[in-house]
This record gives structure tokens, C-alpha cells and sequence, in this order.
């Protein structure tokens, strides 16, 4: 049975009952942002199934739109966030729906598994989405998404990272979700280094 999938930056939801491959679109609204998403829902006969959401946030002493910056320099991402080994991003700018981003993150024992997404919302520089299309064989996820939420506080950033994720073995899933809360923190760390200059490219 698969897991139902609410692309929302807001939060996933429980799926509802008898829904089985339709295609929602919800119109979200948080403090500052109205945007649309498309939502799909895939799931079993009984509709069951909540995607684990793991979250991390940290005050930056860096204005929202200069972290915005320095967190979209593709040259930089694997700098500071521990989860990507490499990034390429391709498509323009004004052509959101059919840009493309392209990771290769790091397993276990060296092993390294790629994935491609594609951006559910992007609203610079305060909040951005990005889901999983595709995934190599060892991807550890069947459902993968990752949010910013940028939010100005006391002359800097409160900077929170999101990963919401559905794991190919559901006895994986409580080991899964603290390791990724650890790293999400130490990303945010070496974010913060690096936009204070204590650290260098």
C-alpha cells in the first residue's frame, strides 16, 4: 500500500478515504504567501498513512535575502548542507514547472544515490518546496520533499528546513527520521558558519 502524498509546504496530511491516483489542487495560505499547489494522492484500498515530517530551525544573523543567496548558489550547496554531495540545477528561472534539480547524496559505507525533483512553490527569498520525481535504485525514499522557510527575526533570519519523506522499508522509518533531524541541524550550523565567514568555500 502506498503512502498518500500532500505536497504542501504547510504539512502533510492523513489521506483521505477511497482516494486512488487523483490529482487535487489546493490553494494554500500561510502569513505573507498565497500559492497554488498540485497535490497528488497515490494511495491504497483502505487510504491509510500520515508521511513522517522532520523540521530544524536556527537563528542566522544574516538578512533573508542575502541567506537566500548564498543558500541558492548551487556552487555552494554542498558546502553547507550534508545531505547533498552534488547539485546541478537546469531550466530557467522564469520556467519553474519544467526546471530541474539534480542531487547526488550521500548513503552508507560510501555508497552515494541520486535523485531528481522539481519545485512544488518557490517564493524568494522567504519560502521554497522541492519534491522527488525520480529516484535511482538505492534510493533509500519512495516519497521524498524538503522545504526553506525563510522569516525575518531580531535583524537576521529564522532559517527552517523541512524534509517530509515516505522510506521504501516502513521498519526504517523511526531509525531514519532522527538521523535526518541531526542532519538538519549540523547543516544549519555550517550555514551559519559560512554566512558569518567562519568558515570558507
Amino acid at each position: 500500500m502506498s503512502v498518500a502524498i500532500l505536497q504542501a509546504a504547510a504539512g502533510w496530511e492523513r489521506a483521505p478515504a477511497n482516494c486512488n491516483l487523483v490529482t487535487w489542487v489546493r490553494n494554500i495560505v500561510s502569513p505573507g504567501f498565497a500559492f497554488d499547489i498540485t497535490i497528488s494522492c497515490v494511495t491504497g484500498s483502505k487510504g491509510r498513512g500520515i508521511v513522517p515530517k522532520v523540521a530544524a530551525s536556527r537563528h542566522i544573523a544574516t538578512p533573508p535575502t542575502s541567506l537566500w543567496d548564498l543558500m541558492s548558489r548551487v556552487d555552494l550547496r554542498a558546502n553547507w548542507d550534508l545531505s547533498v554531495k552534488q547539485f546541478h540545477r537546469s531550466g530557467r528561472d522564469d520556467d519553474l514547472p519544467n526546471m530541474r534539480l539534480r542531487y547526488r547524496a550521500p548513503l552508507i559505507f560510501g555508497l552515494f544515490w541520486e535523485w531528481e525533483g522539481a519545485y512544488v512553490t518557490y517564493k524568494p527569498p522567504h519560502r521554497t518546496a522541492v519534491q522527488m520525481v525520480n529516484g535511482s535504485r538505492l534510493r533509500p525514499f519512495k516519497r521524498l520533499a524538503g522545504s526553506w522557510i525563510l522569516s525575518e527575526e531580531s535583524g537576521g533570519t529564522r532559517l527552517e528546513l523541512i524534509v517530509q519523506f515516505e522510506s521504501r522499508l516502513p521498519i526504517a522509518a523511526k531509525l531514519m527520521s532522527p538521523m535526518i533531524k541531526r542532519i538538519l541541524e549540523r547543516s544549519l550550523v555550517r550555514l551559519e558558519e559560512l554566512a558569518s565567514g567562519r568558515s570558507h568555500p
